[in-house]
């Protein structure tokens, strides 16, 4: 029973398919004749001449047809341009009926191909691929749109990035260069430049930190911008190297008012963590000059900014001709200084330091000299910056804290109440390297600290009040003394007296000079000497070269002097010698 029912079903499902494959030839034939038709209707409506005139599918039939489609005909058409349209104008042939007759026959073929493969299985998964793909190259154009909105955003990013600091968010050396050529094109010449160098940053990052340090820069690089005047443009070229860029400074006066103000950027402190820093820093000018690119003002403004940083803090340096031979000097005595240090070809003079009420020598001061293999020497005021701008000064300091060590042991021998006054880079004293220096490198020679005064200068001390507190406590604690050096040419210098182990104050030539000048007020010495006997602080008073000048600050009650005018710098044996005629010493 079941077999024969399976047999009824295929039967049935047999014929089904038959009639179906019949019905679909003859839904063809009846098509295909009916598309035949149709075509010949329409070829004969648009040529009605082609039956009577001129034989089936002539090209001249079919011209004349197109023709009068046109509302023309060749019979309204002039002789002899007849001919032309006979020979030229061709719209249709014989094939292209052809053609058309063919595809005609394909249409239905093509019909009944697309209603079966759509009544399939595999029809209808292809239908569902189709709606598929158009909603997935929907998405993907959609995808792609995004990219390259995503794309072009990443350029605009990327070329921002190229030329701005990531830290600071100032321009960097790149865009201010571009910044630069564009001002050019304005005012049709390069624009005047002023680097501006942070001196004595290292000891920030030491004293704080990579974090604190940023913090500080970022602090200083505001400022800057705030500072900054219609017409400027600010960049931040390198680490602690700032450049400003302006169409106003065509001569010396205006650049150096511009560079002034970025030196005052500095002046006010900066608090961090709850501590004051105080900077100095230095600027090189190249002025606005039309023969120069942006790119070789930009190097002029650096030269002028190294140069001015190898000399004395807030100097301000304009570019010129000899400028550039001079850095290259400087560069050749670089090498020599590295050659030196390396030979240890240096050499420790010692000046006297003088009692005024007595006139005895109560003490020296150790001061570096270097003679070369000729002879002849390089000033400390040239070698000295030298070292302490490429950070050659410890090597140096390891030298020199040697010999001076040495040298004052053959000096003082038997004598009491003898003192050494050591000078000490404020560069090593913002590294913390002095303790190490003074420990391993001066008295391992032998030498005690309580016959020592350390002289730092202002500048060391008010750039990192709490930290130079902390060391200067323990080194009076080791035993020293400390001095202030080259006092009263410092920022505030009275206010932080009481703040520092402070024994002696060594006033600054520039106030010695002049005495006995006429018109000239002595108030400010007189301040200081009186001051310094309020806080029981001694007084020397440097660069005393002639007996007006040591008469005046005996009677100021200056304690000691120190200068020419008593002793020059000499050896130890000079010192010794003179040292033993001051105690009346018999040799």
């Amino acid at each position: 029973m079941t077999t024969r029912l399976i047999k009824r079903r295929k039967v049935l499902l047999t014929g089904c398919f038959l009639f179906f494959i019949i019905a679909l030839v003859v839904y063809y034939n009846v098509s295909l004749k009916r598309e035949e038709a149709e075509i010949l209707r329409s070829i004969d409506a648009r040529f009605p001449l082609a039956a009577d005139t001129i034989s089936p599918f002539s090209d001249t039939a079919f011209r004349d047809g197109a023709m009068r489609s046109e509302g023309l005909s060749l019979g309204d058409t002039p002789a002899y341009h007849q001919a032309f349209l006979r020979d030229k104008m061709v719209f249709f042939n014989y094939e292209s009926i052809q053609l058309l007759l063919q595809e005609a026959r394909m249409r239905p073929v093509l019909n009944v191909f697309l209603v079966f493969l759509m009544m399939s299985p595999l029809g209808y998964a292809l239908l569902r691929l189709m709606g598929d793909l158009k909603e997935t190259n929907g998405e993907l154009e959609k995808m792609k749109n995004q990219l390259v909105g995503v794309v072009e955003a990443q350029k605009v990013k990327i070329t921002n990035m190229a030329h701005h600091d990531l830290f600071t968010g100032l321009l960097n050396r790149e865009g201010f260069l571009l910044q630069m050529k564009e001002m050019a094109k304005r005012i049709d010449k390069t624009p005047a430049v002023f680097v501006f160098v942070v001196r004595d940053f290292k000891r920030i990052n030491e004293a704080l930190g990579i974090a604190g340090g940023d913090e500080v820069l970022y602090a200083i690089s505001q400022r800057l911008k705030e500072a900054l005047l219609p017409g400027e443009e600010l960049a931040r070229i390198g680490g602690v190297e700032f450049a400003v860029t302006s169409i106003e400074a065509e001569e010396k006066e205006d650049g150096r008012c511009i560079a002034q103000r970025l030196l005052d950027v500095l002046a006010a402190p900066f608090i961090i963590a709850e501590r004051e820093f105080y900077f100095s820093g230095n600027v090189g000018v190249a002025l606005a000059l039309p023969e120069k690119t942006p790119e070789e003002n930009l190097s002029c403004a650096s030269i002028a900014a190294i140069e001015a940083k190898r000399t004395e803090r807030g100097r301000i340096l304009f570019y010129d001709a000899g400028l550039q031979s001079r850095s290259i000097q400087t560069i050749e005595l670089e090498s020599l200084l590295r050659q030196a240090i390396k030979e240890k070809s240096f050499t420790i003079y010692f000046q006297p330091i003088v009692d005024l009420e007595s006139g005895r020598i109560s003490g020296v001061e150790a001061l570096a000299r270097w003679f070369r293999s000729d002879g002849s020497s390089i000033s400390p005021a040239d070698f000295i910056p030298l070292a302490e701008s490429t950070g050659l000064i410890y090597s140096l300091s390891k030298i020199l804290f040697t010999l001076s060590g040495e040298g004052f042991l053959r000096i003082k021998q038997d004598v009491t109440d003898f003192f050494l006054s050591l000078n000490i880079s404020a560069v090593l004293f913002g590294e913390n390297s002095v303790e190490d220096l003074l420990v391993n490198h001066f008295e391992s020679t032998g030498v005690a600290p309580a016959d020592v005064i350390l002289e730092i200068t202002e500048t060391a001390l008010i750039a990192d009040m709490e930290k130079c507190k902390e060391v200067l406590d323990r080194l009076v604690a080791r035993g020293y003394s400390i001095a202030i050096d080259d006092f009263g040419v410092g920022n505030s210098s009275i206010s932080y007296l009481q703040k520092f182990p402070i024994k002696k104050l060594k006033i600054d030539q520039s106030f010695v000079k002049n005495i006995g000048a006429p018109n000239v007020d002595w108030t400010l010495i007189r301040a200081i000497l009186s001051m310094s006997r309020v806080l029981h602080i001694e007084v020397v008073a440097e660069g005393v070269e002639t007996p007006r000048q040591e008469e005046f600050l005996r009677k100021l009650k200056c304690a000691q002097g120190q200068g020419y005018f008593f002793y020059r710098p000499m050896d130890a044996e000079s010192s010794l010698l003179a040292l033993q005629w001051s105690e009346k010493i018999p040799l």
